[in-house]
């Protein structure tokens, strides 16, 4: 006792010592949240980037030459059955010959074709879809027997909807094909009338029938 005495520095550093090893190994007590427990509804936001993109296209042509006057409609605007759209000036008559009647002809031709590869497009495409949609039949009647997964099935589901909206999209083509082609049987006939109304005006005495 008196050996220990004798070293009080050492006593006391040891001492603190070992209240700072007890101290720094006894346990902590930890800061916690604490909320009351309830139902509530669940509200998840997901954020994608998106594309639009337009499933029939219309084009809306002119059946005869002229000037048109300012258009008051936007992309995407609506329009109804029947709505006026846009004034089409006509142009002052060109000189009739055979290069335009053979001109007019040959849109007529080509407007024929169009409607026939239009005819051709809807056939193709009523082919797809009833594809797709035996393929559907099938994979319900497999689903229900538990043989193939949901994802497949919808995945059938999809490819038919998708057949379906091509095939009325190649049907509106054919309509389109069909108005073009009454526009261009429109023009040569318009245009075989002036030609013929020039070939049987009279004549007038004096005047020359002919320049040689």
């Amino acid at each position: 006792m008196a050996h220990i005495l004798r070293y009080p520095g050492l006593v006391i550093g040891s001492s603190l010592t070992v209240a700072l090893l007890i101290w720094g190994f006894w346990p902590q007590a930890q800061w916690v949240e604490v909320a009351t427990v309830q139902r509530a509804p669940l509200t998840q936001t997901l954020e994608e980037d998106g594309q639009t993109r337009l499933m029939n296209r219309y084009i809306i042509t002119a059946p005869i030459d002229g000037e048109t006057c300012k258009m008051h409609l936007n992309v995407g605007d609506s329009v109804e059955l029947g709505q006026h759209l846009l004034t089409i000036t006509p142009q002052h008559a060109p000189a009739l010959d055979a290069r335009h009647y053979a001109q007019a002809q040959a849109q007529v031709a080509a407007a024929q074709a169009a409607l026939e590869s239009a005819k051709t497009q809807v056939n193709i495409a009523l082919a797809n879809s009833n594809m797709a949609q035996v393929q559907l039949t099938r994979h319900h009647t497999l689903l229900q027997k538990g043989l193939i997964a949901q994802d497949t099935y919808d995945q059938s589901n999809t490819a038919a909807l998708t057949a379906a909206a091509h095939q009325r999209s190649a049907q509106f083509k054919v309509d389109v094909a069909h108005y073009e082609l009454q526009a261009a049987r429109a023009a040569l006939k318009t245009l075989t009338l002036k030609i013929t109304t020039q070939a049987i005006q009279p004549t007038q005495p004096a005047q020359p029938i002919q320049l040689i």
